[in-house]
């Protein structure tokens, strides 16, 4: 049986990124302990980068506190890089994949439930500003859909409520 590289996106509830071994699922597949995070967090995201490199982001610290970092996972060199920090700090937010290599951070929470939107450039390792959605919401599902506009819906918004609500990224 062929290798088939990894490259579905990682959930990372502790310290240490673990992998598949060498990074590619086979006929006998392990999982070893990696290089650790700088940073502890849970409720974050990993999203794989068209290069390999896996992009970890916000998520809560030790003792519950919203995080803006971020860090950059490299498999080749088995290294984390701490990168520039998002705009705001958030917990249970989406990250997507989009087809030019960027990765879009969505919504959340940090006290409030965000509406802000950023793009994450790995050619230049930044975030910046990328719009609102209509309604602040986090633990909602982020879709790209094939004609690369993202796909948000549910999650919970203001007040506790559990969203009904869809709404597109163009």
């Amino acid at each position: 049986m062929s290798s088939i590289p990894f490259m579905r996106p990682v959930s990372l509830a502790c310290a240490a990124l673990l992998v598949g071994s060498a990074g590619l699922i086979d006929s006998a597949p392990s999982i070893q302990r990696v290089a650790t995070l700088r940073t502890a967090r849970a409720a974050h995201t990993a999203t794989v980068l068209p290069s390999g490199q896996v992009l970890v982001a916000g998520g809560m610290a030790d003792g519950g506190d919203a995080l803006a970092s971020a860090e950059l996972y490299d498999p080749v060199r088995n290294a984390v890089q701490p990168l520039p920090a998002m705009a705001e700090r958030r917990i249970d937010h989406s990250a997507t994949l989009l087809p030019d290599g960027r990765v879009l951070i969505a919504g959340g929470y940090n006290g409030n439930y965000l509406a802000s939107l950023e793009i994450f450039d790995p050619a230049t390792h930044r975030f910046q500003s990328a719009g609102s959605l209509s309604e602040g919401r986090s633990g909602h599902t982020a879709t790209l859909l094939s004609d690369g506009h993202v796909l948000f819906v549910g999650g919970v918004g203001r007040g506790w409520t559990f969203l009904s609500s869809a709404e597109i990224y163009d």
